[in-house]
């Protein structure tokens, strides 16, 4: 036992100088990137909605089951102020269990004409793109709004996204969005990921000019859409949102953030939902920015100060950096909230800070792996260059139809 002790107690005399390296630029930057993202979203926010500019927009909306609160999110795609608005929903499933909330929402919303879209399209591995791809023909409008059926927006959305256009040399805009009205722990962990992390980190790199597609709602210009080769360009991807924004600036393109602002309803039920989706999110980001990915090591200063503690020993400075970061966080997350949402998180969501910390940490770790990813309940390969490789049967399945396409 006493040698146990002492390997211990070495081990976490080794962590001190990253431990404390990692905590002081955590919380450097903690304090930091709350105050530039606010500034760039007080600035994203001034610019107007369009009043005179309202180019014809169709909304796609991927559908695969239900989704928690599925009918407010749909229907406040329906309750826009704005002209010319049409919105595809596309489903995989004939018999999806959606199907009767979205004809509740059609119904309640006669005047905005929308069209139920049966997706047989086959173009790839992506399902979120095989989905979308069905109403790829049926689209004439100028705008091309993609958007998750897990989001909800406000009445000035569509008006706000449409306003990144009236610059011709634009052809894509993509959102900042928030997690919004968690209903169980799971969600509260899914929330903090974003609201605390993604969120503040997200804005604080558009505040210093980096350009990207988040791939929540992203708003395409249909012309520089097909331009990129449409959806069959992103079909084998797993960050869709990602390459999509590449390809646009790539194509001489120039990749916008809209002054929309949209809130995500999460849908998990079991905490291994919450884990699945951690590490996929972990791994999309490492294999689009691996130099990025291998960097945010530092950020993970809360982690590393409590385990070089509990290796070697307790330590006040370090617990108090410890507590000095998470209150830097929570402070940063609460600001944003209010400035740009209208509303702080609840409390309880920031009391799983420690929780979330530690999860993100293992998260990252995992992000590192090779083995599949699991999306929807399908499992796949990630490739090179973040190419996805379907591991079941009707990925391969899906394999054969294309190889047997591309010799016809």
């Amino acid at each position: 036992m006493p040698a146990v002790h002492h390997l211990l107690r070495m081990a976490g005399a080794s962590l001190d100088a990253v431990a404390w390296v990692a905590g002081f630029f955590s919380l450097a930057f903690a304090v930091f990137s709350a105050f530039a993202a606010l500034r760039f979203l007080r600035r994203l926010r001034v610019k107007p909605a369009a009043r005179n500019f309202t180019p014809s927009v169709a909304v796609l909306k991927p559908i695969r089951g239900l989704d928690r609160n599925l009918y407010e999110n749909l229907a406040s795609f329906f309750r826009q102020d704005y002209p010319g608005l049409r919105v595809y929903f596309t489903l995989e499933d004939p018999a999806d269990p959606a199907l009767p909330v979205i004809e509740r929402v059609r119904r309640d919303f006669p005047d905005v004409p929308s069209e139920v879209v049966i997706s047989k399209a086959s173009v790839g591995y992506n399902p979120k793109i095989n989905s979308l791809a069905g109403a790829e023909e049926r689209l004439t409008a100028d705008i091309v709004l993609m958007a998750d059926s897990d989001v909800r927006v406000k009445p000035d959305f569509v008006r706000r996204c449409a306003a990144a256009f009236e610059d011709p040399g634009v052809g894509l805009a993509s959102c900042f969005y928030r997690i919004a009205s968690p209903s169980n722990p799971w969600e509260s962990l899914e929330a903090l990921s974003v609201n605390a992390q993604f969120l503040p980190q997200s804005l604080t790199a558009a505040s210093f000019g980096m350009t990207f597609a988040m791939g929540a709602a992203i708003a395409v210009r249909a012309e520089a859409f097909q331009k990129i080769g449409g959806f069959r360009s992103l079909a084998n991807h797993l960050a869709e949102d990602f390459l999509m924004g590449r390809l646009m600036e790539v194509a001489g393109y120039q990749v916008a953030f809209s002054s929309a602002l949209i809130e995500s309803v999460p849908h998990l039920s079991r905490f291994s939902d919450y884990l699945s989706h951690q590490e996929r999110w972990a791994r999309t980001i490492r294999v689009c920015q691996p130099g990025g990915y291998l960097g945010t090591f530092f950020l993970q200063g809360f982690s590393l100060l409590t385990l070089r503690v509990a290796l070697a020993g307790w330590s006040l400075p370090a617990a108090e950096l410890a507590c000095a970061l998470l209150l830097a966080k929570a402070a940063g997350m609460t600001a944003l909230s209010a400035e740009g949402f209208g509303a702080a998180p609840p409390l309880k969501t920031a009391l799983l800070l420690p929780v979330g910390e530690w999860l993100g940490f293992l998260a990252w770790f995992q992000g590192w792996k090779s083995s599949p990813v699991v999306w929807r309940g399908r499992p796949y390969q990630i490739g090179s260059g973040g190419r996805l490789v379907a591991s079941d049967e009707r990925g391969a399945g899906a394999a054969r139809s294309l190889m047997a396409a591309a010799k016809t």
